[in-house]
């Protein structure tokens, strides 16, 4: 699983929180450890940082949905596309797992167009030569 900062610790606050109730906890945090109100204390900066790249995350819809997908689904906050580090991690090791296991040498496309055309693997690497795969 990918390690990555738990945002809603960082703020005190449940994964359930309402985006009011976000806002609330940021401001209070960003208050108390503002660096005009702790004036060269290095801790308290790094904190008021920490927090700020918090809400950064979980008071905007589109960051908050993205990040609670990818603690859900435990893979890289950043989309990655279909592959080992992407948010379709775990479905890309179960499968490449299953073949070794089964001494198979197929790979995803293979499969999934097979899948749906019921064409043969010549047909698919035709396809795939003619998408320059």
């Amino acid at each position: 699983m990918v390690n990555m900062k738990d945002y809603y610790k960082v703020l005190g606050i449940s994964d359930k929180a309402t985006k009011d109730e976000i806002k609330k906890a940021f401001r209070a945090l960003a208050k108390k450890y503002h660096p005009d109100i702790n004036k060269g204390d290095k801790s308290a900066e790094e904190k008021f940082k920490e927090v700020s790249e918090a809400y950064e995350i979980l008071g905007n819809e589109d960051s908050k949905r993205k990040y609670d997908n990818a603690r859900i689904f435990g893979s890289s906050f950043d989309f990655g596309g279909f592959s080992s580090d992407g948010p379709f991690n775990k479905f890309y090791k179960t499968y490449t797992k299953m073949n070794r296991s089964n001494n198979e040498d197929t790979d995803i496309f293979s499969d999934f167009v097979s899948s749906f055309t019921g064409r043969s693997e010549e047909h698919t690497s035709e396809l795939q030569s003619r998408l320059h795969l």
